[in-house]
């Protein structure tokens, strides 16, 4: 099975593409999980979680299905990933729980064999992941910063709530958005150079 990442760019389509690459025969796509970027549990200095930590990142990963997969069975999902990280043994590492998860939901396709996750943040976190994942390739979402601008700022303004679209303008205020559009940029050109990435714009 091949592993391979979506990020770059909040805000520039990330989510349209990995809804159309979702579409191919022989490839899972989903999103956004966080588990390797904000929402990491970080092992031990051996690499491995102990119980509390294994417990958390598979609490994390059924969360997401919980809430973020769009399938009828999702109960029965949660228990087969549960049951599937039952049997990694004492020694369980991020990357043995990530698998397990990926495998439980290829399992709902048996076409498919290759899986995609795609979360914008993990462009902070390549390095990360190449350490789980040497073989794993990134396609690392970029946009024109006028359009960014415009749609990080707005991405809360359609609400009928006043009080919330005046927390988004007080938020997404265009100087601490121009930093993180930067902050973005700077990871996706550095990483432009490396084999494993292909931008688009």
């Amino acid at each position: 099975m091949s592993y391979h990442f979506i990020c770059g760019l909040p805000r520039s389509g990330t989510t349209y593409l990995s809804f159309l690459i979702n579409l191919h025969s022989e490839i899972f796509s989903t999103g956004e999980t966080l588990f390797f970027g904000r929402k990491y549990i970080k092992p031990n200095k051996q690499g491995h979680y102990d119980k509390k930590q294994r417990d958390q990142a598979v609490s994390l990963l059924s969360n997401f299905i919980t809430n973020r997969l769009d399938v009828s069975n999702k109960t029965q999902l949660i228990e087969d990933f549960k049951g599937a990280c039952k049997k990694l043994g004492e020694t369980i590492t991020p990357k043995d729980i990530f698998s397990c998860f990926a495998e439980t939901l290829l399992s709902l396709f048996p076409n498919k064999h290759l899986f995609i996750e795609k979360t914008p943040h993990h462009i902070h976190y390549t390095k990360r992941i190449l350490t789980f994942y040497p073989e794993a390739k990134f396609i690392a979402v970029i946009r024109d910063p006028y359009e960014w601008l415009l749609s990080y700022k707005y991405q809360g303004s359609q609400k009928a709530n006043k009080a919330i679209r005046k927390v988004f303008r007080r938020i997404y205020h265009p100087l601490f958005a121009s930093l993180v559009y930067l902050k973005n940029v700077k990871e996706i050109l550095r990483l432009s150079t490396e084999k494993n990435v292909l931008v688009l714009r």
